[in-house]
């Protein structure tokens, strides 16, 4: 799926996301391993420090343990990591989860300018309702092995909506 572009944020980001073991660099560096054999150290550095800048990852510097991150800046290290890696598709689960409202915002307008103007596939699972209908053009629900839709987005109505996500 990498080689293919397709970025992930996973469901359970400390498990799936990261290597908390290993450095903010160490974590973004998988980025430029996709084809080669070798990492292209200084890339994955200039990357690494516009990243922490645009999704303000509060942290020392990059050489920084993502261990001793809060969970918000390790979730903008992961989102930063995927949005940046995704050139056909992206797969997220609440991908603004743990995220400070400044921050969500901005990674809901990557989400939607790459969607747009790059062209990818997203298909994303949120339990924020507002994040579903600001994101999505098609709108399906799953509750209890069940799935519901689809839903056009401009059309849907967020009663019936929210309706079926909690009964």
């Amino acid at each position: 799926m990498r080689r293919l572009g397709v970025g992930y944020i996973p469901d359970i980001p400390l498990r799936h996301g990261v290597s908390s073991d290993n450095t903010i660099l160490e974590n973004m560096a998988a980025l430029f391993q996709r084809d080669k054999m070798l990492i292209e150290w200084e890339k994955a550095r200039e990357l690494t420090v516009e990243i922490m800048k645009r999704y303000q990852v509060l942290a020392r510097n990059e050489e920084t343990p993502v261990k001793v991150l809060s969970g918000g800046n390790i979730m903008k290290v992961i989102v930063g990591r995927e949005l940046e890696y995704s050139r056909s598709a992206l797969v997220a689960y609440n991908p603004t989860r743990a995220l400070d409202e400044v921050t969500a915002v901005t990674v809901r307008r990557v989400i939607k300018a790459k969607a747009i103007n790059e062209k990818i596939g997203v298909l994303f699972a949120s339990e924020d309702l507002d994040e579903v209908f600001q994101l999505s053009d098609t709108i399906y629900v799953m509750n209890s092995g069940r799935v519901y839709g689809p839903f056009n987005a401009e059309t849907a109505r967020r009663e019936e909506i929210e309706h079926l996500m909690v009964m």
